[in-house]
């Protein structure tokens, strides 16, 4: 016999069927209550495994109701379910569990909305306090002070190229405004915290461009920064003692992303010896516009100049890796979309 039937059968009173009802829906609404709203991800091919599980879940369990409907005429004939509360009961099971584990889902929405910015907390934590983050930083400047080392000498004069943010400065405060007020990247925002002027150097970092300098090696800082943010950059940049700190040797962005045609300028009338930055396009224009799957296989194929020509720092907050990678260059994606990507997009054992 058909499981539905049986806990049917076995239900004589109608107030334990009411109960199983909404036991039954209400369970699936409290494990699942952000479910209906999230609808569009099915639509949009953004859905999880456990979202996809989920809706299965819903559907194998009101087909497990239906037995016992189907079975409802049988049951008529028992005295115990002849009265009209006890055939309201068995009509209503199916769509009791469904109106129940939808219901408040509107007037939670907000609360099971994602936070814009929860899921970087870690890794802003670990910039400002992991002393392995400040050792790779040291790591990186060594590595690029060794390559001024062997440097021979060049009919060129030597120049070296680098990013600013998450490079030479540290915009990790502005990452954890982010997250304490719930707010996605703001333009406001930005100019807000540039104008500060308070973003501490790298560690490492003005000891080397120091030492660059010394040497004889001409410092180009390419960021993208707005443009109007160039005099509190260069105040800031001066006071932390860093050289070159002046509008000929900072480039911020104008009307593009892009860096090669910045990069293009310095390499008119420089050798340039290496390259710096957090993001792979800081170093090179063949990881422009490229998402997860080629990023990886160009870093395979250009793996030599890592350390050498090309010298990386880390940011796990923010990049190219999260929004051409992660995101796939989605720019319209929600809030719980982009939640829901990142959990698609986790590798586990199980």
């Amino acid at each position: 016999m058909p499981m539905g039937v049986l806990v049917i059968k076995k239900l004589k009173n109608p107030m334990s069927l009411g109960l199983l009802c909404g036991a039954w829906g209400y369970a699936f609404c409290l494990n699942n209550r952000a479910f209906a709203w999230r609808l569009d991800a099915f639509q949009d091919g953004a859905s999880t495994v456990l979202m996809d599980n989920t809706l299965i879940v819903l559907v194998c369990t009101l087909l497990f109701s239906l037995p016992a409907r189907l079975h409802f005429d049988n049951l008529l004939h028992q005295e115990s379910l002849m009265k009209p509360t006890h055939i309201i009961a068995l009509l209503l099971l199916p769509l009791n569990f469904l109106l129940t584990a939808c219901s408040g889902t509107s007037g939670e929405k907000e609360e099971v909305t994602p936070a814009v910015k929860e899921h970087t907390v870690l890794a802003v934590l670990w910039q400002q306090n992991a002393a392995e983050y400040r050792a790779l930083c040291y790591q990186a400047f060594n590595s690029a002070k060794r390559k001024i080392q062997r440097s021979g000498l060049s009919d060129q004069p030597l120049a070296l190229i680098t990013d600013i943010d998450e490079t030479v400065l540290d915009n990790s405060p502005y990452s954890g405004m982010q997250i304490l007020y719930d707010r996605a990247f703001d333009r406001e925002d930005w100019i807000e915290w540039g104008l500060q002027k308070s973003a501490k150097a790298l560690p490492g970092a003005v000891a080397f461009f120091r030492y660059a300098d010394s040497m004889g090696v001409e410092v180009f800082y390419i960021s993208n920064r707005y443009e109007e943010q160039l005099a509190e950059t260069l105040e800031n940049m001066a006071a932390l003692g860093l050289p070159n700190a002046d509008a000929e040797h900072v480039f911020l962005k104008t009307n593009s992303s892009e860096k090669q045609s910045r990069r293009d300028r310095v390499l008119e009338e420089h050798h340039v010896l290496m390259y710096l930055g957090d993001n792979l396009s800081d170093l090179s224009s063949v990881f422009d516009g490229q998402g997860t799957v080629q990023r990886n296989l160009l870093v395979d194929e250009l793996s030599d100049a890592f350390g050498d020509r090309f010298i990386v720092f880390p940011n796990a907050t923010y990049g190219d890796w999260e929004s051409k990678g992660i995101y796939e260059s989605g720019r319209d994606w929600t809030d719980a979309q982009r939640d829901s990507i990142r959990r698609a997009k986790v590798v586990s054992y199980k």
